[in-house]
């Protein structure tokens, strides 16, 4: 029986290539969004600790919730448009969950420009405490995914090597 993995099993493994690609990039792109948006609810919590205009502040929370809601749905949205190979259902799952806290932090901040409730900041950032959870999570199964795509693809090539060797060499063996 023969090391070389089925035909299937290299498909398999392009196909887990194409997927974390590409949900790399989309991750990569939700988190510099995030980015920014953190640097703005900071600002935001730096000017409701100095008391400032209590309403305006609310306000623009909901300002910036709402307009970061609208950029991570488009995220979920893109995601769930992703056709995920059974191998990734796992890693496909922290992302979504990831951002899910983000949306949901994002619908906290949209109720306080609502409410006016300044107080309720806090559950935003407890939201995005369980996202940094899910980041690692995440970071953690796709290295692991990384890693079986490696080895799957090193597996395949040093195969490919040993049978291309005995076919030019294979005299040498029968001496």
């Amino acid at each position: 029986m023969s090391d070389e993995p089925r035909p299937e099993s290299r498909a398999e493994a392009r196909a887990v290539a194409a997927y974390l690609k590409t949900l790399r990039a989309l991750v990569n792109e939700a988190s510099a969004s995030r980015a920014t948006w953190i640097r703005q609810l900071g600002a935001l919590l730096t000017e409701v600790r100095a008391g400032t205009d209590p309403e305006a502040l609310a306000r623009e929370a909901g300002r910036i919730g709402l307009e970061q809601s609208v950029v991570f749905r488009e995220f979920k949205r893109r995601l769930e448009k992703l056709d995920a190979p059974l191998l990734c259902n796992d890693i496909h799952l922290l992302a979504s969950s990831w951002l899910d806290k983000q949306m949901a932090a994002c619908e906290v901040m949209e109720e306080v420009g609502r409410t006016g409730d300044l107080a309720s900041l806090r559950e935003t950032q407890g939201l995005l405490a369980e996202g940094r959870n899910d980041s690692r999570r995440f970071s953690a199964a796709y290295a692991e995914m990384v890693a079986w795509l490696r080895e799957r693809l090193g597996s395949t090539r040093r195969n490919r090597a040993t049978r291309a060797g005995a076919r030019r060499f294979g005299w040498l063996r029968r001496r």
